[in-house]
């Protein structure tokens, strides 16, 4: 049985020609890929001037399934005490805007409606 991974990303480029992460994910995806894995590639869009572009996977749709795309859902944190403390005991969401409510509404129902059985 074909297990099926779940692989968030920034969305940007992913080519095994760029500098940094962008080779790093190709190569990452290439190996699921071979090891018979099969891939749901996500691209999560941060910030306002970046857009979705479908050219920016070309390199990698052999190696995906489907590639699907998501606004994230940021909350700044107010400054103060409290982002301290999340520094200190929950740097997941000191560093990643990501982790409030309707985010992980989404992801369960990506989960769920994509048959996922684990997420990288």
């Amino acid at each position: 049985m074909v297990k099926k991974i779940g692989f968030i990303v920034n969305a940007e480029k992913i080519s095994s020609n760029a500098n940094g992460g962008a080779a790093v994910l190709y190569s990452h995806l290439e190996i699921l890929y071979k090891t018979g894995f099969e891939v749901v590639l996500l691209a999560v869009l941060w910030n306002e001037p970046y857009t979705f572009k479908e050219d920016d996977y070309t390199e990698i749709r052999p190696f995906v399934k489907e590639i699907k795309q998501y606004k994230a859902q940021i909350e700044q944190p107010n400054k103060g005490l409290s982002r301290i403390k999340n520094a200190i005991f929950n740097p997941a969401k000191f560093e990643y805007y990501f982790i409030n409510q309707q985010n992980i509404q989404f992801l369960h129902q990506f989960v769920k409606e994509n048959k996922i059985d684990a997420i990288i």
